[in-house]
């Protein structure tokens, strides 16, 4: 068996799990506080038509990834540039999903942690997925998956006694707060399924990509949309609008008659996993693109020395978590239109070349 072939119940665990992560450690002050959830709901609309625009992308290149696509479409000297373009921004996106999740471990529980002792353990484990096979992924994305709905479910109803529904009343809405709101959520975690088309040629034969993008949305959509509204319940607009992790903040307030308590450890451990599909899908897309650059297959060999130097530079490029907020905040200024303008220019040169061959 091919241990780099998925089926397409895994390609749509692992998108939706690397959907989730992108609010799970997000480092965002959301300016429409408690309209937040309205913020999410415009962008998973917008992402949609984005998600079937990948999946046409995908059919008219069937069995290629993204780097294969950019050398069909560019030629050799074009696709070199895309590529590494894609390989910087995954390096990047990786670094920042990782730094994000060992400033969260530091911050509210393992404050005598040495970040480089977090971020290593992180980056060995997706190495391991990495040099095992996107099977390997695949299988570990849907128990994550099915972990991530169970605790989102459980931690909702246990906080239902500490919510208050005042809290989402829909005052204060601001226009320029929503969009600003969406264009992050469209840009981190949404667009960011453009780095899946590096991996999505290695799905099963047959596989309906449209099916398996709209499904991964919807379910991402759906956990995020109830993860939002219960912190915003339990933490008011206010509050939810200022914390960097407000999703910790909020598990960590429920207490069942004394007995039932620090449920935020459930939030940890659903961060965790999602963080280590978004970790492990850039670090397949930098190997990827890595072998493709040098013209070296053996890409798997480099997933640990990759993940190494990921791991040491996510302690060194960050000097503070401020540092790390506002560096995550202005990437997407640079990120929104690549993502958008490569998609488009990728679509349109493949149907032009899909045309003259038929003719």
């Amino acid at each position: 068996m091919n241990s780099d072939i998925v089926n397409p119940k895994q390609a749509t665990a692992i998108l939706s799990v690397f959907l989730i992560s992108g609010t799970s450690v997000t480092m965002n002050n959301y300016l429409s506080k408690q309209n937040t959830w309205i913020s999410l709901i415009i962008s998973v609309a917008v992402s949609a038509v984005m998600f079937l625009l990948f999946a046409k992308i995908l059919k008219l290149f069937k069995g290629k990834n993204l780097f294969e696509i950019s050398e069909r479409c560019f030629g050799r000297l074009g696709s070199k540039l895309i590529s590494a373009v894609v390989v910087i921004y995954a390096f990047i996106r990786g670094i920042v999903a990782l730094r994000s999740f060992c400033e969260m471990v530091t911050i509210t529980s393992l404050d005598e942690t040495p970040i480089l002792f977090i971020a290593v353990f992180v980056m060995l484990t997706s190495a391991f997925m990495i040099k095992s096979g996107l099977y390997v992924m695949g299988k570990c994305s849907l128990f994550f998956a099915a972990v991530i709905v169970f605790i989102t479910a459980l931690t909702t109803l246990l906080s239902i006694g500490v919510m208050q529904f005042e809290n989402l009343m829909l005052t204060g809405i601001s226009a320029a707060s929503l969009v600003a709101d969406s264009v992050s959520f469209i840009t981190h975690p949404f667009l960011d399924a453009l780095l899946l088309l590096c991996l999505f040629s290695h799905i099963k034969n047959n596989a309906n990509h449209s099916k398996i993008f709209i499904w991964a949305l919807i379910l991402a959509a759906l956990v995020m949309v109830v993860t939002l509204l219960r912190d915003i319940l339990i933490l008011g607009g206010e509050t939810f609008s200022q914390l960097y992790f407000p999703s910790y903040s909020a598990t960590g307030i429920i207490n069942i008659y004394n007995f039932l308590q620090r449920i935020s450890v459930l939030d940890a451990v659903k961060t965790l996993f999602s963080v280590l599909i978004e970790v492990s899908v850039c670090l397949f897309c930098v190997t990827k693109g890595l072998g493709f650059l040098i013209r070296y297959d053996s890409y798997k060999n480099l997933a640990f020395p990759v993940a190494m130097l990921m791991s040491v530079l996510c302690t060194v490029c960050f000097s503070s978590t401020m540092v790390l907020a506002d560096f995550t905040k202005n990437l997407t200024y640079f990120a929104l239109p690549a993502q958008i303008l490569l998609s488009l220019v990728i679509l349109g040169m493949g149907t032009l070349k899909n045309k003259q061959k038929n003719s």
